[in-house]
């Protein structure tokens, strides 16, 4: 994780702490002292990176007041091979043979093998080495080393890295991966999320049914953080909102909020809403 995320990801439990906890029928929490709430319902995940751990457990010490705690939070992970957290398709195979019907139809052909992607195509070869970069990696790459405040290979005076390219690389890049999440309906992304977005279904429901029960229970749980990546973000927004999603990189510290309300007029009636940054 670099400097600037360990801020961003504090800053963000600043963020939710202001939301959710204080007085008032819109907070979670009366208050954000970790030995004054009650814990049971209460849960955060992530996989087993280094950097998704120190993310939500950086948003989790801003968010509530930790001090003094002398026993340990419990935090949930999930081997990342196996995990079901990104995309991955080692659990599921299937992901493979829509990434490959995607990439293979006509309209993706023709813009990869377009004048304008060709030239970018043989400009970054000539600047970054033919062999040391890909358009999955290029992202990476590029954001890190710029949020990082270092420098992008000049090139060469005939060919040189110009703001024009190196702003085209990353539209281009983000193309690419935004292609394969929208296809066919979002059906990559889809298969990609389907266990995530499962999860917080039913912990909605189970939320709901405790609230809902008479008299109500305090069984449910209050509060669920996952701590993940880019490539979860990106998409869960496709699958959830289709061609409403702009397809672009999710930034460093993206949050994406579910909220679960009961109505206060029209019986037991609930909504949700989904928030993004």
């Amino acid at each position: 994780m670099i400097s600037q995320g360990f801020v961003q990801e504090s800053g963000l439990g600043t963020v939710l702490k202001d939301a959710y906890v204080g007085a008032g029928s819109m907070k979670l929490f009366p208050t954000n002292v970790w030995t004054s709430i009650n814990q049971s319902r209460v849960y955060f995940r992530s996989d087993d990176e280094t950097r998704t751990k120190m993310s939500g457990q950086l948003l989790v010490t801003n968010m509530f007041d930790t001090t003094g705690v002398d026993s340990l939070i419990p935090w949930h992970t999930g081997e990342y091979e196996l995990d079901q957290l990104h995309p991955n398709s080692g659990v599921c195979p299937r992901m493979n043979e829509v990434s490959d019907a995607a990439y293979a139809s006509d309209t993706y052909v023709s813009e990869i093998a377009s004048s304008l992607v060709v030239s970018m195509d043989m400009d970054l070869d000539s600047i970054l080495g033919a062999d040391y970069w890909d358009w999955y990696t290029v992202m990476d790459c590029f954001e890190t080393t710029v949020c990082t405040g270092r420098d992008i290979p000049d090139g060469t005076t005939e060919i040189p890295m110009t703001d024009t390219l190196f702003n085209s690389t990353i539209a281009q890049a983000e193309y690419i991966w935004a292609y394969r999440a929208l296809y066919n309906n979002s059906w990559w992304s889809k298969l990609a999320m389907g266990q995530t977005v499962y999860f917080i279904r039913e912990r909605m429901n189970a939320a709901i049914t405790a609230n809902s029960a008479t008299p109500a229970t305090d069984d449910a749980l209050q509060f669920v953080l996952y701590s993940a990546h880019d490539t979860t973000v990106m998409p869960l927004l496709a699958a959830l909102f289709g061609e409403q999603w702009d397809g672009l990189w999710a930034g460093y510290g993206s949050l994406m909020s579910f909220e679960l309300y009961n109505s206060s007029s029209v019986g037991d009636e609930y909504y949700f809403r989904i928030v993004y940054n």
